[in-house]
């Protein structure tokens, strides 16, 4: 969002400047948008701003794939699987710690000694135990493997966030952020959670948004997308492609081999190559998920247009001289 959003308004406003009123270019005001992981979670911030900006923009594709939508619920009660040690990528938590320890100063939990990282990983005299020197070096997921704790990896977590967890867990809830458990030690902590979660910003959209998710990935749970039986712009990717593949398929009965299967990192590459499939039928460019190019441009018409209207001018000059006879 921070680096998609000013990209777009420096190009349309440089194709206003440079080639647009009667020069014939604009800005096609058709948006796709799609992404995995991080990605996916970018997708919707991305595609909310664009809708902020009430600038004509619409959306054609929106391809959802494993993202952490649910920051302040079903992400966060993955901290859950870091203290007992079943939780596969405590790395995932050491960026989340960087992130939401006063390294932002946009977020409420800034500088109020509420930071998602334990103090132990935070120490400014050990670069092996500081999340944010793991950032700022470059560390990418694996280089960091060396440096995580454990297991289990939960002391680099806030305790008093851990024990939030483990206290809605043991009351058989998932959204700690709205529990009776939440403390004055992490009241803040939790409000920047959900300041960032997209549940409701997906609630909201009314165009079509497709998700791609494994109920396999055991990085970022399934329970992360909305219930899709519940909307009728809500698709899961496995039904999309099915009745791509084969329109007398209703939905959800497209066979276990067109969903994406297995972990967060298998996942992946399904979701991708899917992306591509609504693109791939003849029939399915009428539809919002096809793009054709636009007719006309002020002025300027597309080669489709001015073979349209020569062919009906040769037509209109056959029967002038049919009746002139």
């Amino acid at each position: 969002q921070a680096s998609t959003i000013p990209l777009l308004l420096k190009l349309r406003d440089s194709i206003d400047r440079n080639y647009g009123g009667c020069r014939g270019t604009e800005l096609d005001k058709r948006v796709a948008i799609m992404g995995y992981s991080e990605g996916g979670y970018a997708t919707v911030a991305v595609a909310n701003a664009i809708d902020k900006l009430r600038d004509g923009y619409r959306h054609t594709y929106m391809g959802i794939g494993g993202g952490p939508l649910k920051m302040g619920s079903e992400m966060l009660m993955a901290v859950e699987g870091i203290v007992d040690g079943t939780y596969p990528f405590a790395q995932l938590y050491a960026r989340l710690g960087n992130a939401y320890s006063s390294t932002n100063q946009d977020l409420v939990n800034t500088d109020l000694g509420q930071d998602m990282a334990s103090e132990e990983y935070m120490d400014p005299n050990d670069p092996a135990k500081n999340v944010f020197e793991w950032a700022i070096s470059g560390l990418d997921y694996n280089s960091m493997f060396p440096y995580m704790p454990g297991p289990p990896a939960s002391d680099m977590i806030n305790p008093a966030l851990a024990q939030l967890v483990l206290d809605e867990a043991s009351a058989g809830g998932r959204d700690p952020c709205n529990s009776e458990f939440v403390t004055d030690e992490v009241d803040q902590l939790c409000q920047a959670l959900l300041d960032n979660d997209l549940s409701d910003i997906v609630d909201a959209m009314n165009y079509q948004l497709t998700f791609c998710h494994s109920q396999e990935d055991d990085i970022v749970l399934f329970e992360n997308i909305p219930d899709t039986t519940t909307r009728d712009n809500f698709i899961l990717i496995e039904d999309l492609i099915g009745d791509v593949l084969d329109p007398s398929v209703g939905a959800g009965d497209n066979g276990d081999g067109l969903k994406p299967a297995g972990g967060h990192l298998e996942a992946i590459n399904f979701c991708y190559i899917g992306y591509l499939f609504p693109y791939i039928d003849p029939d399915d460019s009428a539809n919002v998920r096809g793009i054709r190019p636009l007719e006309r441009t002020c002025g300027y018409e597309s080669s489709t247009s001015r073979s349209s209207k020569k062919s009906k001018s040769s037509k209109t000059s056959k029967s002038t001289k049919s009746k002139r006879r």
